[in-house]
């Protein structure tokens, strides 16, 4: 329905919070869409005094045909958003990439880093949030992933993917797109965040050699999900293919600096992750002998093991808690169209579900409105987008 003005959804607009939830807060009350993206990066700041956001108008628009505002809603005043700058490099599922930056040299300004448009074609900025006209740094490349010490960024081709994975990358430029199906100059680049410079480090042509399996034949390859790991010593990626009408992903992981490629999850099929430390990585992922589940995988070793046999059978988009006790997802919606919010304790191997929202049943495909939980720093705040009023909205949810 692009294009569509969205409406309340009458007696189907609710969500039920759990007992194991002490509140739930809203950002902006307006019929704007705010939402944050993605669920590896932090909408909230150290102290959770703000969160970040975009704002997009109350339609369902394919995505950067309209400019997504950029900015952040203050704690103390959660209705009121603070814009920023504006982007057309957004898309519904991932956003801008919007994410805090460490302000190594900057005596504490809060900075922020999201993509942008720069001189008609992708790209991304490191602004000061508390003074907006301050752009400190401009990049000519979109960033997927910054490590925890801002001084190395990752980039892949976002209107590629957004070609081949409607609803995850950017559509919104006329550039000139390789008909190629494994190109050799396009894969994954390195970026020096001081001096800009950015160099491919692992193509698409590398991907293909590296443990090839028989479905990549005549196939079409692009590169999503980065994230790096803690230590920032390693990273890993999503290798996709499509060949006869099928995805096919696998996950692997790099040195920073493009060395030591591993296929860690190479059967064909790998969903959601997270870092659980430097070493191990929490996938959704299937094997032929334990079939489609959550593994935990070591890097560079074959070691895996299954996370919450029997209990977290569903795929969702997980995280640890800070303290590593448990581990946070979401679901994909059931008959009667909820989303639900999920706990997994490490220790009592117990799932429980903390609260459910109900999810438009138009919204689908590239528009679809996951959950996509953030924890925040402290680990007793969550952050979701939810679309139950009809709109994107980003909510804050206390745990005791």
């Amino acid at each position: 329905a692009v294009g569509r003005s969205l409406r309340v959804l009458g007696k189907k607009v609710k969500y039920h919070i759990g007992p194991a939830c002490a509140g739930i807060r809203r950002f902006g009350t307006d019929d704007h869409h705010y939402f944050f993206g993605y669920y590896d990066l932090i909408p909230a700041d150290e102290d959770d005094s703000a969160v970040l956001s975009l704002q997009v108008p109350a339609r369902i628009v394919r995505a950067g045909k309209v400019p997504a505002k950029v900015g952040y809603f203050r704690a103390e005043e959660p209705a009121r958003f603070h814009p920023i700058g504006q982007t057309r490099c957004w898309c519904w599922q991932q956003g801008c990439r919007l994410q805090w930056y460490p302000a190594r040299e900057r005596g504490g300004n809060r900075l922020v880093l999201y993509n942008a448009e720069m001189d008609g074609r992708p790209g991304a900025v490191i602004q000061n949030v508390d003074r907006p006209s301050e752009i400190l740094r401009q990049i000519r490349r979109p960033l997927y992933s910054v490590t925890r010490d801002g001084k190395i960024g990752l980039s892949l081709n976002f209107e590629r993917l957004g070609r081949l994975r409607p609803g995850y990358g950017y559509t919104a430029f006329s550039g000139t797109q390789s008909g190629e199906t494994k190109p050799g100059r396009d894969g994954i680049w390195r970026v020096d965040m001081e001096s800009g410079q950015a160099d491919l480090i692992f193509s698409l042509e590398d991907m293909v050699r590296l443990d090839p399996l028989p479905s990549m034949g005549q196939a079409v390859h692009y590169v999503n999900h980065i994230a790096v790991n803690p230590d920032d010593s390693r990273f890993l990626f999503f290798h996709v293919w499509l060949t006869e009408g099928k995805r096919y992903t696998r996950l692997i992981t790099l040195d920073l600096d493009g060395g030591r490629p591993y296929a860690l999850v190479n059967e064909g099929h790998v969903s959601h992750y997270t870092w659980k430390n430097s070493k191990e990585i929490l996938c959704f992922s299937t094997h032929r002998d334990t079939g489609m589940r959550y593994h935990l995988y070591e890097d560079l070793t074959e070691k895996r093991s299954v996370v919450g046999e029997g209990i977290m059978m569903e795929d969702g988009h997980p995280s640890y808690s800070p303290d590593q006790r448990a581990i946070l997802t979401d679901s994909y919606p059931g008959e009667k169209g909820y989303r639900k919010l999920l706990l997994f304790e490490l220790k009592k191997n117990q799932l429980r579900e903390l609260a459910r929202f109900y999810s438009p049943f138009y919204l689908k495909g590239e528009y679809r409105c996951d959950l996509h939980p953030r924890w925040n720093h402290a680990g007793n705040r969550i952050y979701v987008d939810t679309a139950h009023h009809g709109v994107r909205s980003l909510y804050g949810i206390t745990l005791p």
